[in-house]
């Protein structure tokens, strides 16, 4: 375990569980923390890196130079911008923590980078704690090739992630009355949006003949496996035309389109505009 002493004498008990980095995407440093986090320390900020902090648990509370404090519980996430001064401490007198720190080249020009600028900061997103866990533990398999971990698992485990805290939300509907297997269904087709999914294989993780599972997709979505996921991809993709600073290229590659005139394609054939068109009317106002 390895300790830190604070200006104002305070020890904080540190354990970093695992580090990597991967400079090729932007990513200037990741690390999961277990640490004991007492009042006190010292403001201080980052010149040139988003630094994300996903709790897994405890609370961690981040004073800001510039604002009100925030606090943070399991499964929320906070984005603190360069060179912002900020403190974090526990709103306890001493407690323990248990977190991500995801920390972003604010300077590099990859996706990781343009969508760390398209966060909307000063604001605590929340995410599941099932889909999360899930999505954490492909990112510590990553951790196991450190300190450079597989470019492309890297990318999509963090990828998933990241975007676990504004995935488009699911339609109202009553889910009471859908087997639970093609819940599951969706929530991996959710999780590997942007991979390639064969429905053979899918039906094989849910444990059902694709016969079957077609079936039940079209009882609870009138929609076959293969239409609903590009439904799930569509949807993703005009979320990120109009929420975030991604390219139309990007927002391809991350929502599982084999390039940017297949998605451009399938966009207006579903919507009756362009991904530029729909971008531009649908814009929304850009975070202060």
């Amino acid at each position: 375990m390895r300790k830190r002493r604070s200006p104002d004498n305070i020890s904080i008990p540190q354990t970093r569980l695992w580090t990597m980095t991967q400079p090729m995407l932007g990513v200037a440093q990741m690390m999961e923390v277990e640490s004991i986090v007492a009042r006190g320390g010292h403001m201080h900020a980052h010149t040139h890196t988003y630094q994300i902090f996903m709790l897994i648990s405890g609370e961690l509370t981040l004073a800001l130079e510039d604002g009100d404090p925030v606090t943070i519980g399991p499964w929320q996430r906070y984005v603190v911008r360069p060179r912002q001064r900020h403190r974090p401490y526990s709103p306890l007198e001493q407690a323990g923590v248990h977190y991500l720190d995801l920390r972003i080249d604010a300077t590099a020009t990859t996706p990781l980078s343009a969508y760390a600028r398209s966060i909307a900061h000063g604001r605590v997103d929340r995410t599941s704690a099932r889909e999360t866990k899930a999505a954490i533990e492909r990112v510590r398999t990553c951790a196991a090739y450190a300190p450079l971990p597989p470019l492309s698992r890297f990318a999509a485990a963090v990828w998933n992630l990241l975007t676990l805290y504004d995935r488009v939300p699911k339609p109202n509907r009553n889910t009471d009355i859908i087997d639970p297997r093609v819940r599951q269904a969706e929530l991996i087709m959710r999780e590997h949006l942007g991979q390639p999914l064969s429905m053979t294989e899918l039906a094989q993780r849910v444990r059902l003949s694709p016969s079957h599972m077609r079936q039940l997709f079209l009882d609870a979505f009138a929609q076959p496996p293969a239409q609903r996921l590009r439904t799930i991809r569509l949807k993703t993709a005009a979320h990120y035309l109009s929420h975030s600073f991604l390219s139309i290229k990007e927002i391809a590659t991350v929502c599982g389109f084999a390039n940017v005139s297949n998605f451009s394609r399938v966009f207006r054939e579903q919507t009756g505009h362009t991904p530029s068109q729909h971008r531009h009317q649908h814009r929304a106002p850009a975070n202060s």
